[in-house]
């Protein structure tokens, strides 16, 4: 995770274009993002699992064998 203010500058550009499948969240904090919102990031960060590493994420299905 990187803490980058991309609404109002162009940091994250160089992110944008070389990285293909990047994912980028808004969380309105300040630097200590996890202790400021930890259910925004927790949820950005559970999502990102869940989407980009589905076969890794448990379903009903195989949460017998976790």
């Amino acid at each position: 995770m990187t803490t980058c203010e991309t609404i109002d500058s162009s940091l994250a550009e160089p992110m944008r274009r070389d990285c293909a499948d990047l994912t980028e969240v808004v969380v309105f904090s300040g630097h200590w993002m996890a202790q400021e919102r930890p259910i925004e990031v927790n949820a950005a960060l559970t999502k990102w699992l869940a989407v980009k590493v589905s076969d890794a994420w448990p379903t009903p299905d195989t949460l017998g064998s976790v």
